[in-house]
């Protein structure tokens, strides 16, 4: 299988080894990424063309009036009624904008309007190609990105908010439903956060975790926290 790299300044083509079905080292960066088909890089690439002049064309985003959360970008979201739950998401949160990258599906398509219901004409959004081409841009506007995942290195939600600055802006980053965060997106974010899971099983729907850590960092940790609020969130 031949497969690209993902990283904006390389995307060199190369063959894949045996055991490196899901993730490889790139042989001419050296650097961990996702796996993805030369052909889906040729549809990205295609849908990069045809999404250039829709909304949101400016990298800049607003950032002086927004809540904590400023942005969010979903990565290879494969669910179309994800999408649209978590436009709805953002809607209610008063989001600056929302950045659709590789495979995350991109309005207008039905199965998007049936759960945003109508939330993507109202939220600044913009396709990219990669979270890794965008996120510079933010980090270059003093805007903190932050993964929600669960792997070696998360914090969970509660210890992570307690330590931020208040004023602190953060870029959200959600991953595929099943992959998670690339390992080359998570490699260049500032921080990664968890949501604790008290059950069997290991993690949430990501339009449902992004929704508990946007509103739990949005309005309910707002700054330096107690122990009763961080049970409190725990619970909820």
């Amino acid at each position: 299988m031949q497969t690209v790299c993902p990283f904006p300044q390389c995307r060199y083509e190369h063959k894949l080894l045996s055991g490196e079905e899901t993730f490889s080292v790139c042989p001419k960066c050296n650097r961990a990424g996702a796996n993805r088909p030369p052909e889906i890089w040729r549809g990205i690439d295609s849908r990069l063309r045809t999404f250039a002049s829709l909304p949101a064309a400016e990298t800049s985003i607003s950032i002086a009036n927004s809540r904590r959360i400023c942005c969010a970008i979903l990565e290879d979201i494969r669910s179309l009624w994800n999408v649209g739950s978590m436009f709805r998401t953002a809607d209610a949160m008063g989001l600056g904008q929302l950045y659709l990258a590789g495979i995350t599906g991109s309005p207008p398509r039905k199965e998007i309007a049936k759960t945003s219901l109508g939330a993507e004409d109202h939220v600044d959004w913009r396709y990219i190609g990669h979270a890794l081409d965008i996120l510079p841009v933010l980090k270059a506007q003093g805007v903190m990105i932050v993964a929600l995942e669960r792997c070696a290195g998360s914090k969970p939600i509660a210890a992570f908010a307690e330590a931020l600055a208040p004023e602190t802006k953060i870029a959200m980053v959600m991953g595929n439903e099943v992959s998670g965060v690339s390992p080359e997106t998570l490699s260049a974010c500032d921080a990664i956060a968890e949501l604790p899971m008290c059950g069997i099983k290991e993690s949430l729907n990501v339009a449902v975790a992004f929704g508990v850590a946007a509103y739990a960092l949005n309005f309910f940790l707002p700054g330096p926290i107690t122990t009763g609020s961080t049970e409190k969130i725990r619970q909820a």
